[in-house]
């Protein structure tokens, strides 16, 4: 081996027209010694569509950009630190190979790749299918933009375990799914839960964003399926307003479920008697999925439904942004007394709460809609103490493994949507980032359970593998001067003993408005021992 590269390298001294021909040289001695090199791909983004609206038959009401629910438009630009745009997670998955982004998009090629069910027989069926619907809007977006930049699919798959799709076959398998409403609609003989219809909802809303934004591009490419009124690859007129209608009925669907009276005829909703996390998810799924939705524009070519877009985005911020003092219905500042560090219901309720809050208040940011509303004077959520308080609470009681303590009447579980609060200083608190980078490098960790969240997760600027902080060794009241109605709630203690062994306690004593603000469904947690060793633990609970 050494004689041969010894030889090649006298090449380089050779007119340019040799030296090429010597490149060629050097990767035949290699592999044919038992090396095999590949060369870099080299990525072809110079042509872009501008971030702009949708107004392909119909117009959008909110959004400046599309795609602009997930990735921050086509590119970034000057504003990545806010998420990335299509064209900075192509180049870090196909120019720079950044593991981080790579190990994402090659879940979602593998999602893209799976058939969408025409009719699913259940509720997880339906979510799968909307999983893949958003998988693959987005890899029909992506492999557009690639071709109409002249890139080569065969030299980009050479570098990835899951080929991305040729554009016909990306677009033809999309057209597919988004004219099969049976396969993605919310229906109510499936379910009457509301809060189990959530990611659903937010996929659609998701798999909407980036087929407009599908629309964009071709019309920046001067595609003729742009204008055909028999277009054959994206959605016709009347097929557009097909989707928009079975997309309305969804959310009409969920928001009827969030709101449906206790008791038929007295006015009042269940989203008004639960101040806890069970209507702020619905809220802001349908809130998110306003986002996503048209206004008819010109003539209409089908029935168009109308939707209170305005009321259902203002509830999202009220339910998830606005301070109170006695509003129940203002449920993340009543959950959290403002931003204090606990959470009403506890740690498991809380971190399932977060696949709808940070997606919803990632858009928000994204769009520059924080002051979309007049009387909403909040600031932004991820660097806010109103919003970061209550997450470093969670982060804080994080279990050796990275799991929740079962406190409450929870589970142990692992936190699933670590991947998204993993993030970047540049994108959110540094701190909190770094907490949630180590709960994610732990090993019961992955991307299996935020399937839902894929897409989102790609433009989140995000630290990489051991960049996290691990927990501190002591959290909470430590100091008898430290209780009150100005302690913790919980007090977390976490030893190494001599033979490397780490020591978890957690005594939990909740009290104040950790319990009056609660449900009232569940017994008052005013002890709770935790006790976890070598992977082992126990609980120890007076109720």
């Amino acid at each position: 081996m050494s004689d041969l590269l010894t030889r090649y390298l006298r090449l380089i001294r050779l007119p340019a027209s040799i030296l090429k021909v010597s490149a060629v040289l050097l990767l035949v001695i290699l592999v044919s010694d038992g090396y095999v090199v590949r060369a870099q791909p080299v990525l072809h983004l110079d042509d872009l569509p501008a971030d702009s609206p949708n107004t392909r038959f119909f117009v959008d009401e909110f959004l400046e950009r599309r795609p602009g629910l997930s990735m921050n438009g086509f590119t970034c630009g000057e504003a990545c630190g806010d998420g990335l745009g299509l064209a900075e997670v192509l180049r870090a998955v196909y120019a720079e190979a950044d593991p981080t982004v790579v190990l994402v998009f090659e879940r979602v090629l593998a999602l893209a790749g799976e058939e969408v069910e025409a009719n699913p027989a259940s509720r997880g069926a339906v979510i799968r299918n909307t999983e893949r619907l958003q998988a693959l809007a987005l890899v029909a977006l992506a492999s557009y933009v690639l071709a109409k930049n002249g890139n080569s699919f065969t030299l980009l798959n050479a570098h990835a375990q899951h080929p991305i799709l040729p554009p016909d076959e990306a677009l033809a398998r999309l057209r597919s799914g988004l004219t099969t409403p049976t396969a993605f609609s919310v229906d109510d003989a499936l379910d009457v839960d509301a809060v189990k219809w959530t990611m659903a909802l937010m996929n659609l809303a998701r798999t909407l964003d980036l087929y407009l934004a599908l629309e964009n591009a071709f019309a920046h490419f001067g595609d003729p399926d742009y204008a055909a009124p028999g277009a054959t690859r994206l959605l016709s007129c009347e097929e557009k307003g097909r989707l928009l209608g079975d997309f309305a009925r969804s959310v009409e669907r969920l928001n009827a479920l969030a709101t449906a009276e206790v008791l038929p005829g007295f006015g009042v909703g269940w989203d008004e008697v639960q101040p806890g996390n069970w209507p702020m998810k619905a809220h802001l799924a349908v809130g998110y999925a306003a986002l996503a939705y048209q206004r008819p524009s010109g003539a209409l070519c089908t029935e168009y439904s109308y939707l209170p877009l305005d009321d259902w985005l203002r509830r999202a911020f009220r339910s998830a942004g606005e301070p109170t003092a006695q509003d129940r219905a203002r449920h993340w500042h009543y959950q959290t007394q403002n931003g204090r560090r606990f959470f009403a219901e506890g740690p498991y309720y809380f971190h399932l709460t977060l696949s709808e809050v940070v997606p919803f208040w990632h858009a928000i940011r994204l769009n520059r809609l924080l002051d979309v509303f007049a009387d909403y004077d909040g600031d932004d959520p991820f660097r806010s103490t109103w919003f970061l308080e209550p997450l470093h609470w969670l982060a804080d009681l994080v279990t050796p493994d990275g799991r929740v303590p079962p406190l409450d009447d929870g589970n142990k579980a692992r936190m699933e949507h670590t991947g998204l609060l993993r993030w970047s200083p540049a994108y959110g608190d540094g701190p909190l980032g770094r907490k949630f980078a180590w709960i994610h490098d732990r090993p019961i960790h992955g991307f299996g359970a935020d399937d839902d969240l894929l897409v989102v997760i790609l433009a989140m600027p995000r630290l990489g593998r051991g960049q996290g902080q691990p927990p501190v060794p002591e959290v909470g009241n430590t100091r008898p001067e430290q209780s009150g109605s100005g302690g913790e709630q919980q007090l977390v203690l976490r030893r190494t003993d001599g033979r490397g062994h780490i020591h978890y306690v957690l005594l939990n004593g909740e009290s104040g408005d950790a319990l009056r603000r609660g449900e009232g469904h569940e017994q008052a947690d005013q002890m709770q021992l935790l006790y976890f060793v070598d992977g082992i633990s126990g609980l120890l609970d007076s109720g």
